[in-house]
Parts: structure tokens; sequence; C-alpha cells
């Protein structure tokens, strides 16, 4: 009877430690990333690719495969539309 228990609390933790470390990826994590960085990289990359930074970041979000990059780039792609009004009002 014990063993079933046992075996039902192993089966429970495995969904509750990924749910676990979806959000510490997605919303703790990625709370620490300075926003001076997050700036600077946005700046950066509208000298590079100019009115195509939005898309740049846009692509390299939706290809990364890692929950904290994803959020970086969502992050660094909300930037750019801040400093690029003009093309995102």
């Amino acid at each position: 009877m014990n063993v079933n228990y046992l075996l039902i609390a192993a089966g429970l933790c495995i969904p509750v430690f990924a749910f676990l470390w979806h959000f510490w990826e997605s919303n703790i994590r990625s709370m620490f990333i300075p926003d001076a960085e997050i700036q600077k990289f946005a700046t950066q990359l509208i000298e590079i690719y100019g009115d195509d930074a939005y898309d740049f970041v846009y692509m390299h979000e939706r290809h990364c495969s890692e929950i904290y990059e994803q959020v970086k780039w969502r992050k660094v792609g909300k930037a750019i539309r801040q400093k690029q009004p003009h093309l995102y009002g």
C-alpha cells in the first residue's frame, strides 16, 4: 500500500518540477537581466540593422530553444519598438 503512494508521489513530482522550472526560467530568472543591458543591446541592433532590427530579434526569439533566451530576445524587441515608434506606433 505504501509503495503505491510513493509511486504516485514520484509521478506527480515530474510535472510539478517541470512547471517550477518553466516558471523560474520565464519569470524569475529573466527579471535579473539589467535593463541597461537590454537598452544597450537594442541600440546596437538598431545601429546595425536599422529598420529591420525588430525582424532580426523576432526571428531569433522564435528560433531559440531556451526559455530564458526567448524572454531576453522578447525584452530586446520591446525596447526596439519603443525606440522606433515611427515604425510600430
